[in-house]
């Protein structure tokens, strides 16, 4: 694993915990931030391996884009994680065409999101867990 944290960015408190608290079960060194702007500055000060991004709508991707054009995330592979899992698969396309590295469909129990999360870090990309 990483010496860098592994940075959670979620606008629900609730969640953001839930995922922090679930990658430090399984000894990943893991961070917090509720928006945009607090992510940049945490990860200014940490460098972080990965940013688990919690993307409750089309507008939250955005901040994929926002973490690509700023100079502490410019290279941190970003993992989207969504509740919008539709038969479609929009969002899933979404995160693809955001430069994401990978895409977890909720719910999913931190030990899925931990080896999606490790597999990130080694380098691998274009990853998709749609089950629990």
């Amino acid at each position: 694993m990483s010496p860098r944290p592994v940075l959670v960015v979620s606008g629900d408190d609730d969640t953001r915990e839930m995922y922090v608290q679930g990658l430090h079960a399984v000894h990943i060194d893991v961070c917090g931030g509720a928006s945009a702007d607090e992510a940049v500055r945490i990860a200014a000060k940490s460098t972080p391996a990965a940013i688990v991004l919690d993307i409750h709508a089309p507008d939250d991707f955005y901040l994929c884009r926002r973490f690509q054009f700023e100079p502490a995330t410019a290279r941190v592979p970003v993992i989207a994680v969504s509740g919008y899992v539709t038969g479609d698969h929009r969002f899933r396309r979404m995160s693809s065409d955001m430069g994401c590295a990978a895409f977890i469909a909720k719910p999913s129990l931190p030990e899925t999101i931990a080896h999606i999360v490790e597999r990130v870090i080694a380098g691998e990309r274009d990853i998709e867990q749609m089950d629990p």
